[in-house]
């Protein structure tokens, strides 16, 4: 895979950058779903620490924590959540 991509869509880009910051942080669903299995959730930001990058998200009823970049609280975005990075515990 090269270092930096572009993704086109209609004729039009929309989306670059480096290829690991666009898989890990898509710049919309288009891209999250072009770029690999992405599963996609409704999420509102809540609280971001800018030091840290951590965002405070409410989803599908429950507040979670997560790293994200350039999220503003009351924004709605779309959490994506790549297959391999899903682990379930006994509890769940």
């Amino acid at each position: 895979l090269a270092d930096k991509i572009g993704i086109m869509r209609d004729g039009h880009l929309i989306a670059h950058g480096e290829t690991r910051a666009l898989y890990h942080h898509p710049t919309n669903r288009f891209a999250a779903e072009f770029l690999g299995r992405a599963n996609l959730l409704p999420a509102t930001a809540l609280e971001t620490t800018a030091q840290q990058g951590m965002t405070t998200v409410s989803c599908a009823g429950k507040v979670i924590g997560c790293f994200t970049y350039g999220a503003q609280r009351g924004f709605d975005k779309l959490l994506c959540i790549r297959p391999q990075h899903i682990a379930l515990d006994a509890d769940a």
